[in-house]
């Protein structure tokens, strides 16, 4: 197949006109730095044993206190003893399809886990498969489902039924004892992110995507916490879920709580916080995930933040006593001991004179500073106040950098040597006025104006806020509520913008889950759609009909070229100067199916999110966030 495929390359460029710059083909990609090999120009300790890193994908839990973890990235899935000790349950770092023993089989990406009191049920979703762990006999085994079932990610099983979600969105219905038979349940489509199936011991069903929790019937879906709710901001924001009883336990990573409770008997009143003593997970506790818990009310969460997996044990005054159950790095699991890795990297910004790049190591609330061997030294590690996860970067004519403190909601500046806040009052909202009283939601990408206005994605605002020179904040577009407006100032609306860059006189802007880059113009306040559709996809062609899934970075690189980091398509995707969407480097397709690490010509991504223009050397540096590195896209 790559033969042909080159020969098909080597062909089209035999025509000047087909090699155009409107037309390049992809370039090569190369590793700079690999977050799980990251080779630190200070050594913090001797002797480092290089290991798999693992990052749970989806938990089961057990009555007797057994926990299994599917670790999707190394191709496994793992089991925790209630003593925390980490075992391989079944499966290899490599990818395969074999049933039989536990030692001999493999698995392709598993991901939804279900455990029945008996099997341990996996959706292998590489395998396109629903495969069984007989604790028993102690093998793994495909289950006869029909072959309609393609990607599945979630699993639940209630009443004798399996219900099984797909990343396109589809939700099915399919019985063990009846395997001929696969009842499509519902068509929520493809722009919903997935993340878990949650029964209740009552016999509900509960879904979690990105637009919210709901709770699911056979014939309609009727929302428990989603947009048009007076928690419709929240919704887009959880983690994970759990029922207990007649609450619903909600982990939001951008909440001050962390943990809190919803009443299903009174969905409408607010939501509170979990009762727990927090002083066990201070400060390794930054970004709690997954939940999962058992009919006495106890918790497991999967925090990502620091790669570990929490117990939370209910104790009689109903409060919650936590601790840590296992944690990557232990056990001879996990590449290295807390910031001696590169954690889901967000801005990136190459610095010519210095000939390094600065890379936002978002979860170790740091920089990283890599120069051309890909060696690290990390910066602002214990600076006081914390650069708090870290998302964009941008530098001034004057060489200062802007820092997008996501976690803090501030906007830091980095001027001579010092690190200081610019803007922002640290508490979270949208509120104008001057630098250090305004305040902001999420903030990330940064872009100057030839005024030295900086214009802010406030992302968790949906809206776009500027920063004068003498430190004015304001909100030129957007009105902190969700949604897909064209218009002027706050009459317009986003959803979860990323990105901002100037582009000609205009500002565009990665309007992430609406799939569009919009423009904004800085004088009228007039926003219009200039590239993409409302629909996620991927279709090149020109800007008008091309389509994009969760676009994120923008850049300006070769030739003028528009530069798009298409994170849920895993490419880097390019716009001519005549308008014309193509592709750059990558080969993703469609949230999380053919991702991957793969360098050269026939480049893999895993939700790239920003990218720096190095016009010198004429290469590319990309974060590519969710496989933990820093990539460069090559003449």
């Amino acid at each position: 197949m790559r033969r042909k495929r080159l020969y098909l390359l080597a062909s089209l460029c035999l025509s000047a006109a087909a090699c155009s710059p409107a037309l390049l083909p992809a370039r090569s990609v190369n590793t700079l730095a690999q977050g799980d090999a990251l080779e630190l120009s200070t050594a913090r300790r001797v002797n480092t044993v290089a290991r798999k890193a693992w990052t749970p994908e989806a938990l089961a839990y057990a009555e007797d206190g057994s926990l299994w973890v599917s670790d999707s990235r190394n191709h496994r899935i793992l089991s925790v003893a209630p003593t925390g000790t980490l075992e391989v349950l079944a499966g290899a770092e490599t990818a395969g399809a074999e049933n039989g023993t536990l030692q001999k089989a493999r698995f392709d990406t598993p991901r939804g886990l279900f455990w029945d009191g008996s099997i341990l049920w996996v959706a292998d979703t590489g395998n396109q498969s629903i495969r069984k762990i007989d604790m028993a006999t102690q093998t793994v085994s495909t289950a006869k489902v029909p072959p309609q079932l393609k990607t599945p990610v979630a699993l639940a099983k209630i009443n004798g039924d399996l219900w099984i979600a797909e990343a396109s969105g589809l939700l099915w219905r399919w019985n063990p004892a009846h395997p001929k038979t696969l009842e499509k349940i519902a068509d929520l489509g493809s722009h919903r992110i997935i993340r878990q199936l949650v029964p209740t011991a009552s016999g509900q069903l509960y879904l979690l995507d990105n637009l919210g929790v709901w709770q699911l019937d056979p014939t309609q879906n009727s929302p428990v916490l989603t947009p048009g709710t007076p928690y419709r901001e929240n919704a887009p924001r959880l983690a994970g879920i759990w029922p207990y009883e007649q609450t619903l336990i909600l982990s939001s990573p951008f909440e001050n709580a962390l943990l809190q409770t919803l009443d299903l008997e009174q969905p409408s009143e607010p939501l509170n916080p979990l009762k727990m003593d927090t002083s066990a997970l201070a400060p390794g506790f930054r970004y709690p995930g997954l939940l999962t818990g058992n009919t006495r009310g106890d918790l497991i969460v999967a925090d990502v933040g620091s790669q570990a997996l929490y117990q939370l044990r209910k104790n009689p005054t109903g409060s919650y006593e936590a601790s840590v159950l296992a944690q990557s790095g232990t056990q001879g699991f996990g590449e290295r001991q807390d910031k001696e890795d590169l954690s889901l990297p967000h801005g990136v910004l190459y610095l010519p004179e210095k000939k390094v790049v600065w890379a936002a190591d978002y979860f170790h609330s740091r920089i990283l500073e890599i120069d051309a061997q890909g060696k690290a030294q990390p910066l602002f590690e214990d600076h006081d106040p914390p650069l708090s996860f870290p998302a964009g970067l941008i530098r001034h004519r004057d060489g200062s950098i802007y820092i997008s403190a996501s976690g803090s909601h501030q906007i830091f500046r980095y001027h001579q040597g010092q690190l200081q806040v610019f803007a922002g009052s640290g508490e979270r909202g949208l509120q104008d006025g001057s630098a250090s009283e305004a305040s902001f939601w999420l903030p990330w990408g940064l872009a100057f104006d030839h005024e030295d206005n900086l214009y802010v994605a406030d992302h968790g605002n949906h809206a776009i806020r500027r920063i004068t020179p003498e430190g004015q904040v304001s909100t030129v577009a957007g009105n902190g509520r969700p949604g897909l407006v064209n218009g002027k100032g706050k009459t317009a609306q986003f959803h979860h913008p990323v990105d901002v860059l100037f582009y000609g006189n205009q500002l565009l802007i990665s309007d992430s889950w609406n799939h569009q880059i919009r423009s904004l113009n800085p004088t009228t306040s007039e926003v219009i759609t200039y590239a993409g559709r409302e629909e996620p996809g991927l279709q090149e062609g020109s800007r008008t009909k091309a389509r994009f899934y969760c676009p994120s970075g923008l850049s300006e690189g070769p030739d003028g070229r528009l530069l798009i980091a298409d994170t849920w398509n895993h490419r880097i995707r390019q716009m001519s100067r005549q308008g014309q969407i193509s592709t750059l480097a990558g080969e993703g397709r469609y949230y999380n199916w053919n991702s991957g690490t793969q360098d050269g010509l026939f480049a893999r991504f895993h939700q790239p999110r920003d990218m720096s223009y190095d016009a010198i050397n004429q290469r590319i540096y990309v974060a590519d966030t969710a496989n933990n590195s820093i990539r460069v896209i090559v003449p």
